[in-house]
């Protein structure tokens, strides 16, 4: 009797008869779709601290400095060697198998070889900056010489 009354207010309001089971369905899909993103999150969650996706991201990582290396400025080159170094601390920190140590220390390997260039490059351009400087220095007091 209780039921009928709360339907006929219902539909007095709304102009239906099933008001209470509405109520009770949308409570449902919102439960259910609740827990739906909430097991997606979780997912999302594991599969982002997984081991092979720090190495993605090793590898990921490895190719933007392939592409940008001979552009790097000092504060890029130590910028990028500290990244580097900390996926490299979070990846020691796993336990990798035969496979994943061996794709690892390739990474690392090609990282550190173009880190060694991008600096040799850096050095260089400070070696040539400084015998031009030098040059100029030796024209200049040349030129006072013969003008004395």
């Amino acid at each position: 009797m209780e039921n009928n009354i709360e339907n006929q207010e219902c539909a007095d309001i709304k102009g239906t008869t099933e008001c209470t089971s509405k109520k009770k369905c949308n409570r449902k899909h919102c439960i259910v779709a609740g827990l739906i993103a909430v097991v997606v999150l979780v997912l999302a969650f594991l599969i982002l601290r997984s081991t092979p996706m720090k190495i993605h991201k090793l590898a990921k990582f490895t190719k933007q400095v392939e592409a940008d290396y001979a552009q790097y400025s000092n504060s890029e080159l130590e910028k990028a060697t500290a990244k580097f170094e900390k996926q490299l601390t979070r990846l020691n920190k796993r336990e990798l198998n035969g496979r994943q140590e061996e794709k690892v220390r390739d990474l690392r390997n090609e990282c550190i070889g173009y880190f060694a260039q991008a600096k040799a490059r850096l050095i260089l351009q400070e070696y040539n900056s400084a015998v031009d400087a030098a040059g100029e220095a030796v024209k200049d007091a040349i030129k006072s010489m013969k003008n004395d």
